[in-house]
């Protein structure tokens, strides 16, 4: 039960990624789009936590275990988007791409 405690933040932040490409408009850059990531990775942190039963202990505590889960959700989301997801999206972009520009 405790691997899963500690892999819940990292499965939670790989599969945020094709939701967050999905939810966050295309053309906000930057900080804007930094800022949003960062605050559903703090969001997700937060209710992961709170599944786990972090969130009932000592302020200190709770804090520690909150900032821990926050950077497992968004450096999980970060790699598995490097890694993974942006090869998928860019396949699919490109086969969309193709299909619609194809002139007679």
């Amino acid at each position: 039960m405790e691997i899963l405690r500690e892999m819940a933040p990292f499965i939670v932040g790989f599969l945020i990624g094709p939701a967050l490409f999905l939810i966050i408009p295309r053309h906000w850059q930057g900080s804007r789009r930094f800022w949003s990531i960062l605050g559903s990775a703090l969001l997700l942190g937060v209710i992961v936590s709170f599944l786990m039963g972090e969130l009932f202990l000592d302020l200190p505590e709770v804090v520690v275990a909150v900032i821990i889960d926050t950077s497992l959700v968004y450096t999980s989301s970060q790699v598995s988007y490097r890694l993974f997801w942006k090869s998928i999206f860019a396949s699919r972009r490109q086969n969309v791409s193709s299909g619609v520009a194809v002139k007679p």
